[in-house]
């Protein structure tokens, strides 16, 4: 991955609300760019909607009740001359076909996952801004690379998931199938739009229980709005003993440096001082709500199989199918749809680990099939290969429940401590203890 690319891509991630001015004083953005939009005050970056490598250059695609190009250069560039330059841009005007194929890709992804995108004007607007271009390059047969796919995978697998559930509306309409790296940018669309979805979720209020100087509690606190602040109300600061007297009904989290014996009327989230891009993560996902979904009943005791023999990813998928059947959860279609997920897209999550499932919903409620299987499997062409193998199968009228699902399975999975601690056990309880952790404790 370009270098640059990936600390934009890596800065805009990790600073959802960072301002124009605050990224040029990092990247070479234009000073026509940053002199055009310092006057917006309320602008932010949270509307990043794509980021394309297009001949050696970086441009960057935001969306946020405006549009802004930005050229990241060697050096200073004027974005609008090195756009004209480049003659490659998203269209401003869009086609009725564009538009029309972009509406087809927003209905399959509601069939597919039951998630209500239909009100969602921007999200329509991205993806057909997207498909014009888009069309062209697989009518033609050009091909991208896209160095954001794994990120893309592993941060945001919901969204990947429904980006690959456009994948026949695009052959349809245009007589090929997108590559994953096609897909891994319009899965940035719906993640958007799953990411304006969390905007609706109620702040949270929080306690942070600091045992150092006032400097350094000040500090910890201005990181943590400097993280989470989108998702964070009131903050107040305390120390471990001023807790216990402290009146805790206005509140949702305590988060604390130091350990806390006291029962709390509240869930109390354990961070280090310096807290690192796992526990913000886990954190994020808790003050999103992804924290208040109960994983464990997705996940039936008897569809987890520490042990799974399977010497190819056929036999795999065959297997936990096969497993599932049997257990009344899905019926002898299901795996056939299955494969037709994966001829789609790949599933490889990466790391090992594989999520496959059928294109739509097919079962009379949503569950996860676990196999570790006794060596890896080839799980791709590009050479993915897969050792943990979790099945999902979509029930009806779980769509909203799917983003707290994935979201927090996500965490889970690019936890790599909790990864190996499974892999390493083989139990269900391990794995219980691994889904439980980021909902309420962290280490």
């Amino acid at each position: 991955m370009d270098e640059r690319l990936k600390a934009f891509t890596a800065y805009v991630m990790a600073h959802p609300g960072a301002t124009v001015d605050e990224v040029a004083e990092r990247f070479s953005v234009s000073d026509r760019t940053v002199r055009d939009y310092r006057k917006r005050a309320n602008y932010d970056l949270a509307g990043a909607a794509e980021v394309v490598l297009s001949r050696g250059h970086l441009r960057v695609e935001i969306v946020d009740g405006a549009r802004l190009r930005a050229l990241i250069a060697d050096g200073p560039v004027d974005a609008a001359q090195a756009v004209e330059e480049e003659g490659h841009d998203l269209p401003l005007e869009l086609s009725g076909r564009a538009w029309e194929v972009a509406g087809s890709m927003v209905e399959a992804a509601e069939e597919a996952f039951s998630h209500g995108f239909s009100d969602d004007l921007e999200l329509r607007m991205n993806l057909a801004r997207h498909v014009e271009p888009l069309g062209e390059r697989l009518r033609s047969g050009e091909t991208v690379e896209n160095p954001l796919l794994g990120d893309v995978k592993s941060r945001y697998p919901l969204a990947f998931a429904m980006a690959a559930s456009t994948s026949g509306v695009l052959e349809g309409a245009y007589g090929f199938k997108p590559s994953d790296d096609e897909l891994g940018y319009i899965a940035l669309a719906f993640a958007l739009a799953l990411e304006r979805g969390r905007e609706r979720v109620p702040r949270k209020n929080i306690v942070v229980v600091c045992a150092t100087g006032h400097t350094s509690a000040r500090m910890l606190e201005h990181r943590i709005r400097s993280e989470f602040g989108p998702q964070l109300g009131r903050v107040e600061l305390c120390d471990r003993d001023d807790l216990l007297f402290r009146d805790l009904s206005h509140v949702d989290y305590v988060f604390t440096t130091v350990p806390v014996d006291a029962q709390l009327p509240v869930p109390t989230v354990t961070i280090s001082y310096f807290f690192n891009d796992s526990e913000a993560d886990r954190v994020r996902g808790l003050l999103s709500d992804e924290g208040d979904v109960d994983l464990l009943p997705f996940f039936p005791e008897g569809l987890f199989f520490g042990h799974l023999s399977a010497g190819t990813k056929a036999e795999a998928l065959h297997a936990l199918c096969e497993a599932a059947r049997a257990a009344g959860y899905v019926d002898a279609g299901f795996e056939g749809a299955v494969w037709d997920r994966e001829e789609a897209a790949s599933t490889a999550f990466g790391g090992g680990i594989a999520l496959p499932h059928p294109m739509g919903r097919m079962c009379p409620r949503t569950f996860v099939a676990v196999g570790l299987l006794d060596e890896p499997v080839l799980w791709d062409e590009s050479g993915e290969r897969a050792e943990a193998v979790f099945l999902f199968g979509f029930g009806e009228g779980d769509g909203e429940r799917f983003e707290g699902l994935f979201g927090r399975l996500s965490a889970f999975l690019t936890d790599h401590d909790a990864v190996a601690a499974l892999l390493g056990e083989r139990v269900f309880d391990a794995l219980a203890r691994g889904l439980s952790t980021p909902r309420r404790q962290l280490p």
